[in-house]
C-alpha cells in the first residue's frame, strides 16, 4: 500500500534487541522461584536455559501471530510483519521457522562440554549473515525471513526512537562495561579484601 515500505534494518535490531531484554525478564522470573525452590540442585543452569528458550519462543510466535502481527519491541518502531507474498498473518509454522532461523537457541548449546567457544563463534557468524542479507536484501528479507516465507513493513515517516535506543544500547554494551573496568582498576587491591570477607562470611 501507498505509505508504506519495507523496514530497514536498524529499527529492526534494536526491536528485537528490546523484545529480547523484555523475554530475558520474563524468563528470568521463571527461572528464579525455580532456583529459589530448589537452590541446591544442579540441574539449575539446564533449566534456567530451557525455560529462557521457552519464553523466547513463545514470546514472539504469540506476537508476531497474533492480530497486531507485532511485538511491543516493533510496535514501538512502528514495525509489522506479514507473509511476503500476500501480507497476510504469519502462521504459527512461519513464526516458529523464523524464531529457529534467528539462531538465538545455538548459544544454550554452550551447555554442552567443549562447544562454548566454537558455538559462540558459529553464533557470531550466523548473526552477521542475517544482518548482511537483511541489508542487501531490496526486500530486506534475511536469511530468516527467507525460510519463514515473512517480511518486516514500515510506514514511511515513521522510523521511532532510533537514535535515543541506538544511545541506550551504546551505553549498555559499552560505556557502562568500561566503566566497570575503571573502577575495579581504580579499587585495586579492595576488590581482593571484599572477595576475601565475602568468602570467608560464607
Amino acid at each position: 500500500p501507498v505509505g508504506i515500505r519495507y523496514a530497514g534494518a536498524l529499527p529492526r535490531l534494536l526491536a528485537y534487541w528490546l523484545d529480547g531484554i523484555l523475554a530475558g525478564i520474563i524468563a528470568g522470573l521463571f527461572t528464579g522461584i525455580i532456583s529459589a525452590a530448589a537452590p541446591e540442585s544442579g540441574a539449575a543452569a539446564l533449566a534456567g536455559t530451557i525455560i529462557g528458550l521457552g519464553v523466547s519462543l513463545l514470546y514472539f510466535m504469540a506476537f508476531w501471530t497474533s492480530s497486531g502481527r507485532a511485538t511491543p519491541g516493533m510496535r514501538l518502531f512502528s514495525l509489522e510483519i506479514g507473509a511476503a507474498g500476500d501480507g497476510r498473518t504469519l502462521t504459527m509454522g512461519q513464526a516458529a521457522v523464523r524464531w529457529v532461523a534467528l539462531g538465538s537457541w545455538i548459544q544454550a548449546l554452550a551447555l554442552l562440554p567443549g562447544f562454548g567457544g566454537l558455538l559462540g563463534l558459529v553464533s557470531l557468524v550466523w548473526a552477521v549473515a542475517l544482518l548482511v542479507t537483511t541489508v542487501n536484501s531490496p526486500t530486506k528479507q534475511g536469511l530468516h525471513d527467507r525460510f519463514a516465507g515473512s517480511a518486516i513493513v514500515q510506514p514511511i515517516g515513521r522510523d521511532g526512537p532510533v537514535i535515543p535506543c541506538l544511545i541506550l544500547l551504546v551505553l549498555l554494551v559499552v560505556v557502562l562495561p568500561l566503566l566497570a573496568i575503571v573502577g575495579l582498576i581504580a579499587m585495586g587491591t579492595q576488590v581482593t579484601e571484599i572477595l576475601s570477607e565475602v568468602g570467608t562470611s560464607i
